[in-house]
C-alpha cells in the first residue's frame, strides 16, 4: 500500500479527536450504509459526516459512494438531516465550523421549545 494516500480511518480519527478536545460528542455510526460520524453540536443541533479516502473523486469531481450509501444519505437528507462526505481534516473541520456557527444562530435550546 502507498503510505502517501491516507486511509479514510486516519482521517476520522483525526477529526472524532479534534471534535472531542473541543467539548462536543462524536459518535461512530456502526450500521451498514450509513455516514461514518453523527457529530453533536449545541442544542440538540447535530449533522453526519462520511469519511472516503483522501483523493477518492469520479471524473465529475464528485466523491464516490456505495450505491447503499448513496440511497442512506438521500433518505436522511430528505428528513432533513444534513450529510456530508469529505476526503481530507480540512474539510470535515470547515464543515464542523460552518454547522457549530448555525446551530448557535438557528436552534433553540430544548428547554426553551414549547411542546
Amino acid at each position: 500500500m502507498n503510505s502517501i494516500i491516507k486511509l479514510e480511518t486516519s482521517t476520522e480519527t483525526k477529526y472524532a479527536n479534534w471534535v472531542t478536545k473541543l467539548g462536543f460528542d462524536c459518535l461512530k455510526v456502526h450500521k451498514r450504509s450509513w455516514p461514518d460520524r453523527l457529530t453533536i453540536l449545541n442544542n440538540g443541533y447535530s449533522f453526519y459526516i462520511e469519511f472516503k479516502r483522501e483523493g477518492k473523486l469520479n471524473k465529475f469531481g464528485k466523491r464516490q459512494g456505495e450505491k447503499f450509501q448513496k440511497y442512506t444519505h438521500n433518505e436522511l437528507r430528505k428528513r432533513g438531516i444534513h450529510v456530508y462526505l469529505v476526503d481530507d481534516i480540512y474539510q470535515a473541520k470547515d464543515i464542523f465550523n460552518y454547522e457549530l456557527e448555525k446551530s448557535n444562530k438557528t436552534f433553540k435550546p430544548f428547554k426553551e421549545l414549547k411542546l
